[in-house]
């Protein structure tokens, strides 16, 4: 098993010597697919200011080989789902900063609009496992990084801690 601070340092590295987003993401999907899990890798943000869920990164393993793709829209919001995202959610609850999604699993809370449940379709999770890191700085929401193996790669308790360990960096 890898020491902590090894992982952390690389993880820090990926991030932070990469001014392009895409480049950073490349970097960061190849060192996790040499530790856990990743057939797919998105780093998403919603842009409040234009009621957009955007896609700033997105690299996948595809016919053997990695893909990468630049930013684009995944979906556009209606005016009163953006003003439900700026309140945060219902009485304050925040997500887990690393969330595991299974196939076929429920999500423990519905999604208080039918636009939200619509626009996490366009996410193309859909048979696929799915580590969610919830990105925010206090109380500033700033997106979420996917990390996505289709079953029966799985995501262990030991992955989850991983990440856990290296949220700073991202």
């Amino acid at each position: 098993m890898e020491k902590k601070p090894d992982f952390f340092r690389e993880v820090t590295l990926c991030v932070s010597l990469r001014l392009s987003a895409t480049e950073m993401a490349e970097d960061l999907f190849t060192l996790l697919r040499s530790r856990m899990p990743c057939e797919l890798l998105q780093m998403s943000y919603i842009d409040e200011d234009v009621g957009e869920l955007r896609s700033l990164a997105l690299v996948e393993w595809r016919n053997g080989r990695r893909v990468s793709q630049n930013s684009s829209t995944l979906f556009s919001f209606p005016h009163d789902v953006i003003e439900l995202i700026r309140k945060g959610p219902p009485g304050g609850h925040r997500p887990p900063r690393v969330a595991v999604i299974r196939v076929g699993e429920k999500p423990k809370r519905p999604p208080s609009h039918p636009a939200l449940e619509e626009g996490f379709k366009r996410f193309r999770l859909e048979g696929y496992n799915v580590a969610i890191i919830d990105l925010h700085i206090e109380t500033q929401h700033l997106g979420a990084l996917f990390i996505a193996a289709r079953p029966p790669a799985d995501f262990t308790a030991e992955h989850v801690r991983m990440l856990e360990d290296v949220i700073e960096p991202l």
